[in-house]
């Protein structure tokens, strides 16, 4: 479909162009553009965005052009080849005459420069109760919730609101509820208010920021040699 107008279950409106399901959701490849003019282009799943890409094109005439100019490009290197090699053969008939002296080992090539990996770009810079948008959080659900479990006092995120749209909030504090379950208590705005989410919600209502890394899980701690053996002597 082209320019179908939809409005998702967290309230945001907009066109959308590409698949959609049975219900007329969007459902597949697409794109969504919104009324807010934020741009969202990837894959969905019942009107849910499950992965963000600028992979692919819809354009199949620039692929051929590229294919064409690919096959010039290979036929105008094939002459410019073989007039060298004809060149080539002309000298080494002219010199068969002389005296051929011994061939001299080229240089060794240089070894190659390591390659650096290029870092990543910093998390955004928000303040709290700044409303969120959809490009600068993680979407992937799996990655998000190994960054949520790895929040701490002072860590900023995006927390769903009441009203469907997200916020940018604090980590105010770690707690757990009466039924000692794990939960997240975020500052909310300036006026020191607070929202705490257990961790049953944390898929649906909290995502990081983009760009946050996974921090790695500490090493488990080595036992000490010979302390089995003082044990023995203290028994």
């Amino acid at each position: 479909v082209n320019n179908l107008p939809y409005t998702s279950q967290f309230g945001a409106s907009g066109m959308y162009t590409g698949s959609v399901s049975e219900q007329y959701e969007p459902h597949g490849k697409g794109t969504m553009v919104y009324d807010d003019g934020e741009i969202l282009k990837g894959y969905w799943n019942a009107g849910d965005l499950v992965r963000e890409s600028e992979l692919y094109s819809d354009d199949e005439d620039e692929d051929e052009d590229d294919e064409e100019e690919i096959d010039d490009l290979s036929s105008s290197m094939a002459d410019i080849g073989s007039k060298v090699k004809g060149k080539y053969r002309s000298r080494s008939r002219s010199r068969s005459k002389e005296p051929t002296p011994k061939p001299i080992p080229p240089p060794p090539p240089p070894p190659p420069k390591p390659k650096t990996p290029s870092p990543s770009p910093p998390p955004p810079e928000y303040e709290v109760g700044d409303p969120g948008k959809h490009r600068d959080m993680i979407m992937d659900k799996e990655e998000s919730l190994k960054v949520i479990n790895q929040l701490k006092f002072g860590d900023g995120a995006f927390i769903r609101r009441s009203d469907g749209k997200w916020s940018y909030a604090v980590v105010k504090s770690l707690e757990e509820t009466e039924q000692g379950k794990s939960a997240i208590r975020f500052l909310v705005n300036n006026r020191n208010s607070s929202k705490s989410y257990a961790k049953k919600y944390w898929g649906t209502h909290v995502r990081p920021l983009k760009g946050t890394k996974v921090k790695p899980a500490p090493e488990p701690d080595r036992p000490v040699r010979g302390a089995s053996s003082e044990s023995r002597e203290g028994r």
